[in-house]
């Protein structure tokens, strides 16, 4: 699979980095050859591959309940914001 020099565009683009004629060549050359490299492993046999698990891992008995709290300290969080509104952060809109 070749990664062409529009997809490398796009995605600089949608991370917002600017890319220039020579970084978007050798970012498509390198994308290529990354997504060759992870299209091997369609051909590995894991056909006979025992299938892993672990006991440890499964076993949440042991541990305590997740459970959020806001530690009671909203005022003394908030008194550090230049801004704020009916307990939350305000911020300057980000998002186009």
């Amino acid at each position: 699979m070749s990664i062409d020099k529009e997809t490398v565009k796009k995605i600089g683009n949608l991370a917002k980095i600017e890319l220039s004629a020579k970084e978007i060549d050798i970012y498509s050359s390198q994308l290529t050859k990354i997504i060759d490299f992870m299209n091997k492993l369609d051909e590995v046999d894991t056909t006979k591959t025992k299938t892993f698990s672990n006991e440890n891992l499964d076993d949440h008995t042991g541990r305590p309940d997740d459970s959020v709290e806001d530690g009671n300290y909203v005022d003394k969080i908030i008194k550090n914001a230049p801004d704020s509104k009916e307990g939350f952060f305000t911020i300057v809109k980000v998002i186009e």
